[in-house]
């Protein structure tokens, strides 16, 4: 397939067209072209060299991130940044990045996965960010201990429980990434 058909698939699919508020750095979509061709691509969460070595042993010519090349904000091309962006270049990789697009996606979004993962009865969208909406909300049959028991497995991580509130939570809201904000919402 060609990369501008790719990257004209996915900017649609991902709603990117609709220029969804995002911190800057995230640049979503295309950051770094190749030759033009994909036949193969790997996704991960954040760009560095493991992943980019890890593309390349695999055989991907476009690698999909959640976190791309400049997540931490505009910096050199040296050290680190310059490793990474050379290591694409020189594999032939590209590189597409995806942050709150992700994150708020209906399909394959990261809150609407975990929703329903957790078997979360989806019934609406929250959290303003810049005047999208970011997270979803709906209802799921768990006391706060039983979603607790229902995250770790899940997520096969403890999570962090607030030790207050109503044992039995209701509406459930997701909300991934740094989004303690929202908690008013």
């Amino acid at each position: 397939m060609r990369l501008d058909e790719l990257v004209g698939y996915l900017d649609d699919y991902l709603y990117l067209r609709d220029e969804v508020a995002d911190p800057p750095e995230a640049l979503n979509g295309l950051q770094v072209a190749n030759a033009g061709e994909v036949t193969r691509v790997a996704a991960a969460v954040d760009l560095c060299e493991a992943t980019i070595r890890m593309a390349a042993e695999q055989g991907a010519d476009c690698l999909l991130v959640h976190h791309g090349l400049f997540w931490g904000g505009m910096r050199p091309l040296v050290g680190p940044a310059y490793r990474r962006v050379a290591g694409l270049i020189a594999r032939n990789i590209a590189l597409y990045a995806a942050h709150l697009p992700l994150d708020r996606h209906p399909d394959v979004g990261n809150n609407a996965g975990l929703a329903r993962l957790l078997g979360l009865t989806v019934r609406g969208e929250f959290g303003s960010y810049h005047g999208a909406s970011i997270g979803v909300w709906g209802e799921m049959d768990a006391s706060r201990d039983g979603l607790g028991r229902a995250l770790a497995a899940t997520l096969g991580a403890v999570p962090r429980l607030l030790p207050f509130g109503p044992g039995q939570v209701r509406p459930d809201g997701i909300v991934n990434g740094a989004g303690g904000s929202l908690i008013p919402q």
